[in-house]
């Protein structure tokens, strides 16, 4: 069923889609920067759309249902959303909604785990932030993935997807 919805989805015009769309009233909607009258995604497509054209090399968005990741992937970017509390609110934020976190847009890990190592920390005035988890760049590569398993999708709407075995020179041993 979860299939045929998203062909369903594939197949309707940008301006329907709705939860998936950015735009503004003095502005219209944001344009893709990979193909132009495409959508980014919603609700940080602005700013995916601003790391992936080159505007800027990072940025900060907000991911309460996919706000974060969806953009990533409408853009070819790197969208991750910080487990709660651990990129604190500032002053004066509400902790109303508990369901959205902060979290960023890059082209690269390298350039993620280094905005975790800057943003991340407890913070006075944020009484549900985490304490601070430094290390993330420098963690990067000394992690052993021989034996794990990846999953390599080639085309939008899993057609062409594959399992492939990290750390034994990555290759796909199974299409499904």
């Amino acid at each position: 069923m979860l299939v045929v919805q998203l062909k369903l989805v594939k197949q309707l015009p940008v301006n329907l889609v709705g939860v998936n769309l950015t735009r503004t009233v003095l502005h219209g909607a944001t344009h893709n920067p990979w193909k132009h009258g495409h959508t980014p995604g919603g609700s940080s497509g602005g700013t995916a759309s601003a790391v992936a054209g080159g505007l800027v090399s990072i940025a900060t968005g907000g991911d309460g249902g996919g706000s974060i990741r969806i953009p990533a992937g409408f853009t070819g970017l790197l969208g991750l959303k910080a487990t709660f509390g651990r990129i604190p609110r500032g002053p004066g934020a509400s902790n109303g909604n508990l369901t959205t976190v902060t979290g960023c847009l890059s082209r690269s890990v390298r350039d993620t785990a280094r905005w975790f190592d800057v943003a991340n920390g407890h913070e006075a005035h944020d009484p549900l932030s985490l304490p601070r988890v430094s290390g993330w760049e420098a963690g990067l590569g000394n992690i052993e993935t021989a034996g794990f398993t990846s999953c390599c999708c080639a085309e939008l709407w899993w057609r062409s997807c594959f399992a492939c075995d990290v750390g034994s020179n990555r290759t796909c041993r199974r299409k499904f």
